[in-house]
């Protein structure tokens, strides 16, 4: 059911943030809606460029749309700027506000409503910066980051360089930055979340698919390459399996990643094993071997691999030491 939802803010930016990603992220809808509503408020407040304020406006009706929200026309000009920017901000903070965060959290969850209370309500240090309307807003973010799954991190830059006193023009500049950053971050959490989620579900196709979505924000991402190809194994898409974990194997760099090649070794060679690629298949399980001498599960596929391919001595030898690692493993 479609809500009537009044919302507005005030930020200082002729950029629109909007994203044309065929997948939803209703996490970044949310951002995105008080993003954008602020930004809407304060062209309309605060400058003569109407149709900017238009198109910004045209932006959060998007994502309210997504979010089942009907959003009312932006307050009527007066051209008093500080009459306009005082309605503006009353509009937001004692009309709007608290609705907003109530009806997101009704209907989405409490994440849903503290990214769109942090995305509105940074977007107000470009009007009120400094003095204890700063360091309020400061407050808010250090009590609703977690509550919108985000990290202190995100917000670390901005909130010292407010709590310092810094120039305006660093704090917009860092405004701008988490605004650019955080919706793209927020999708790619929700995403995995998903995708991990219908893993355990053995819905491997809407895994594979939540994968896709992280990977369409972050294509190198090994991670997101090394899931969606487990997900995809369990479908029997092999073929598509061995294509993402040799881009994991490429786009591999940090000493974290590199701790998951033992697996992506072993999947990629049992794909290969499972299409008849044994000459494919052996080199691989070998290299998992070697990453990890004890991974009795890749010398089970390779004693497999090896029997295949006529080598019975060898297929022994790793039989006989899959058994050692793991007692059991060849029944």
């Amino acid at each position: 059911m479609k809500r009537i939802l009044l919302i507005t803010v005030l930020l200082v930016s002729a950029h629109l943030s909007i994203f044309s990603q065929a997948a939803i992220s209703y996490r970044q809808q949310a951002w995105e809606l008080g993003n954008n509503l602020s930004r809407a408020a304060l062209v309309n407040a605060m400058s003569d460029d109407v149709a900017l304020a238009g198109r910004t406006f045209a932006s959060a009706e998007a994502n309210a749309l997504r979010l089942k929200i009907r959003l009312p026309k932006l307050p009527a000009k007066t051209n008093d700027k500080i009459k306009d920017q005082a309605a503006a901000l009353n509009y937001l903070l004692n009309v709007t506000g608290a609705p907003g965060v109530r009806i997101l959290g009704q209907d989405f969850g409490p994440a849903h409503a503290a990214l769109f209370e942090l995305a509105f309500k940074i977007n107000l240090l470009l009007m009120l910066p400094d003095g204890k309307e700063g360091k309020a807003i400061v407050d808010v973010i250090n009590k609703r980051y977690e509550a919108a799954g985000l990290t202190p991190e995100t917000f670390s830059a901005l909130t010292m360089l407010v709590s310092t006193g810094a120039p305006f023009e660093e704090i917009k500049k860092e405004v701008f930055s988490v605004q650019k950053v955080t919706p793209l971050f927020v999708a790619v959490n929700e995403f995995t979340e998903n995708g991990e989620a219908y893993y355990a579900q053995k819905d491997y196709a809407r895994s594979a698919a939540e994968f896709s979505n992280a990977l369409g924000i972050s294509p190198e991402e090994p991670k997101f390459l090394y899931l969606r190809a487990r997900a995809n194994m369990q479908s029997s898409k092999f073929a598509e399996a061995i294509a993402d974990y040799s881009k994991a194997i490429q786009f591999t760099q940090s000493a974290q990643e590199k701790r998951n090649l033992p697996v992506i070794y072993h999947n990629r060679g049992l794909c290969y094993a499972l299409t008849k690629r044994y000459a494919q298949a052996l080199p691989d399980l070998t290299t998992a071997i070697r990453l990890k001498p004890e991974y009795a599960s890749a010398y089970k596929i390779r004693s497999m691999v090896h029997t295949q391919m006529g080598s019975i001595k060898l297929a022994a030898a790793d039989r006989q030491q899959a058994e050692t690692l793991q007692p059991g493993i060849m029944n």
